[in-house]
């Protein structure tokens, strides 16, 4: 149990390993007519195959196929933290519930952690409230709040959506799972805590703490921006 714990631990905050490549996410699936697949984090509509496996005929369904023709099951699996089904991870901004992923109206919990009560993921050795691996995918949070500009990962000379949205074509670059607006991660209460800047209309606004009650007693708003002019 403790080796088992120790390799569970070591693979938080990888997104596919070996096995997909530092810009894809591993996408594990159980369906009969659909194997494993590396899904990009910068296009979500684009997707290889792991390195042990090898992309059907016509890339068509399965899509990716082992040695012997069947789905792909990647033994990555067992190393990368993932959102089983091509779910996307809605992140707790509560410090008693836990990560969680979501399609549609089906909840489930990422591969790193176990199910807890309704609606809610734990840690699987400490039973405390999940906080999946799938974060370190977005280590530098950018937030926005212009209306046509969501939230974005930004690297040295390039940026990506957060796991929790959806990249959009043009404006606002990152949408909210539904595609429905901009992205307004749930990474942004993480991003506060850690002092990251947010880019808004003034530059020199910060995320920090919550000073005074939520408007229209939000219980999701867990920080706020203080502008200095």
């Amino acid at each position: 149990m403790r080796v088992a714990a120790l390799a569970l631990l070591l693979a938080l905050g990888r997104v596919g390993g070996e096995a997909c490549g530092g810009d894809a996410l591993l996408e594990v699936h159980e369906e009969l007519d659909h194997g494993d697949v590396c899904r990009s984090v910068r296009d979500r509509s684009s997707w290889s195959c792991p390195a042990d496996c090898a992309p059907a005929e016509g890339r068509e369904a399965p899509y990716c196929v082992n040695g012997h023709g069947a789905p792909c099951r990647s033994a990555a699996r067992r190393d990368a933290p993932t959102c089983g089904g091509g779910g996307r991870p809605v992140f707790a901004a509560r410090r008693d519930r836990g990560d969680v992923c979501r399609k549609k109206r089906k909840t489930t919990c990422p591969s790193d952690c176990v199910p807890r009560g309704r609606d809610d993921c734990a840690h699987p050795f400490t039973g405390a409230p999940c906080r999946t691996g799938l974060r370190g995918l977005c280590p530098n949070l950018e937030a926005h709040d212009e209306v046509d500009h969501g939230d974005v990962c930004r690297g040295d000379d390039e940026w990506h959506c957060p796991p929790d949205c959806r990249p959009a074509d043009g404006r606002p670059f990152c949408a909210n799972a539904t595609g429905a607006g901009a992205c307004r991660s749930g990474l942004r209460p993480a991003a506060a805590l850690a002092g990251r800047t947010a880019c808004a209309e003034c530059s020199d606004a910060q995320w920090a703490p919550l000073t005074a009650r939520p408007a229209r007693n939000d219980s999701r708003a867990t920080a706020e921006l203080v502008v200095a002019h």
